[in-house]
């Protein structure tokens, strides 16, 4: 773990875009840039596309023209690009449940959208999906359950402390 971290630390850009082997960024225009794996976090409904904020005196707000800058609109855009710079891997993350009440929150709508073309697109093999839902705590015995491994299954996890608790709980 020591040595995976120090390397980690090593190959992470600080501050400049594309210096070192792992890039964190905010999806700005422009920035179509090709890259391997693409990971986007946060995609839920509340968070992405972004809302407009305008102030009470906005004057563009007030008497809209044509075109005016939208961030919702620009937002969908730099989604777009986004996927088209995927090369290998895409990954996207957003918070599916309410940490209060464990109640559904939907995705962010381009997420959705993808989701059911992807759905009418490709056939994927049985019990093979492109879409995983995780459960809400990371000692869910879903991670630890040596039957539910499967090919390529995203539902695992390598903490012995949270494994501990889960075979409690099983």
């Amino acid at each position: 773990h020591a040595l995976l971290a120090e390397r980690l630390d090593l190959k992470i850009s600080r501050g400049n875009f594309i210096s070192g082997a792992i890039t964190f960024c905010n999806i700005m225009p422009m920035r179509s840039i090709p890259f391997k794996i693409v990971a986007l976090m946060g995609m839920d409904e509340q968070a992405f596309p972004g809302t407009n904020f305008s102030r009470a005196f906005d004057l563009m707000r007030q008497y809209p023209r044509p075109g005016d800058k939208n961030k919702r609109r620009e937002d969908k855009y730099l989604f777009l690009e986004t996927l088209l710079s995927t090369r290998k891997k895409l990954i996207i993350s957003y918070t599916g449940q309410s940490m209060a009440d464990n109640s559904p929150v939907p995705p962010s709508g381009v997420i959705s959208e993808l989701k059911e073309i992807v759905r009418e697109s490709f056939i994927f093999p049985d019990g093979l999906d492109f879409c995983y839902e995780h459960p809400l705590h990371p000692f869910n015995t879903v991670y630890f359950d040596p039957t539910s491994f499967e090919p390529y299954g995203p539902l695992f996890s390598y903490s012995d402390n949270y494994c501990r608790m889960a075979k409690t709980l099983m």
